[in-house]
């Protein structure tokens, strides 16, 4: 997402409309465009004014790439993974809410659309330039006699990325294995009943055996039907599932959108470029 660096992009409902609209700035222009959606924004989602830099929310993304959404006004909603937020740092896998009603953001299409925006602003200026972009090299040639520069990509952000993927995982594989556990304890009742009741009998103990299996049983019944209940309502493999995909969706090049596979932050960083565009990775 280089091209977002050191740019705002402001996000509302199109005036006169019911579709999501964006606006990016920077380097003192801006460029807007309609982002495709599935159904229809929510009213719950405040306009567009580009005239007057008004909208629901703005996503502002500073020069090392790091981004921060930020609510607009008072009376808009904004909510970030479940969170109600004033201002918050995001990142591409973060699920983004507008309004009260919580109108699902399609992040990952509203940055690449904006990212989009933002490299025909480069373009424009390096045009205007005279063949300058903003950082002062010449468009596509380094001022060292002609010779072609490099492009590379930033993917810092994928080391946070693949932690959240590991830690979320972590805690679903841990609910999971507490749910065999408590599975676990209901035959330990069961035994336990009959081998107290067993003892009860062989020293005598008169009329507790039978009480001693009833209670241990009774316990066990318990534990089972709550177990059950457990293992009914457990969402673990569809959250595995889900965590997964969105992982797989999001850790891939900035630049080419190839999947970089299911190795840890570390190992990307070791293959120094994108087998599939071939950039080199800065990070």
């Amino acid at each position: 997402m280089g091209a977002l660096n050191g740019s705002k992009i402001l996000i509302g409902r199109e005036d006169g409309g019911s579709r999501l609209q964006i606006a990016v700035y920077k380097q003192g222009k801006r460029i807007y465009v309609n982002v495709p959606t599935m159904t229809p924004v929510a009213n719950c989602v405040s306009r567009l004014n580009l005239n007057n830099h008004i909208g629901h929310c703005e996503i502002i993304v500073d020069p090392a790439g790091q981004m921060y959404i930020r609510n607009l006004k008072p009376q808009n909603v904004t909510f970030v993974d479940g969170m109600c937020i004033a201002e918050k740092q995001i990142f591409p896998y973060s699920n983004v809410c507008l309004g009260e009603y919580q109108y699902p953001l399609d992040l990952n299409s509203v940055l690449t659309q904006a990212e989009m925006l933002a490299a025909k602003i480069d373009r424009q200026i390096a045009s205007q330039g005279g063949g300058m972009n903003p950082g002062g090299m010449n468009n596509g040639k380094a001022g060292n006699g002609g010779q072609s520069a490099k492009e590379t990509v930033d993917i810092r952000h994928l080391e946070q990325m693949y932690q959240y993927y590991e830690d979320e995982k972590a805690a679903i594989m841990k609910k999971k294995k507490n749910l065999t556990l408590v599975a676990s304890i209901t035959p330990i009742f069961t035994i336990g009943g009959s081998v107290l009741a067993i003892g009860a009998e062989k020293f005598g103990i008169q009329g507790d055996a039978k009480s001693i299996t009833i209670v241990f049983m009774g316990l066990a019944i318990v534990v089972m039907l709550i177990s059950f209940w457990l293992r009914f309502t457990d969402k673990s493999d569809q959250q595995l599932k889900e965590l997964t995909e969105t992982f797989q969706h999001n850790y891939n090049c900035p630049k080419c959108g190839r999947f970089l596979g299911m190795q840890p932050y570390f190992l990307v960083k070791q293959m120094k470029k994108c087998p599939g565009c071939g950039r080199e990775f800065r990070g």
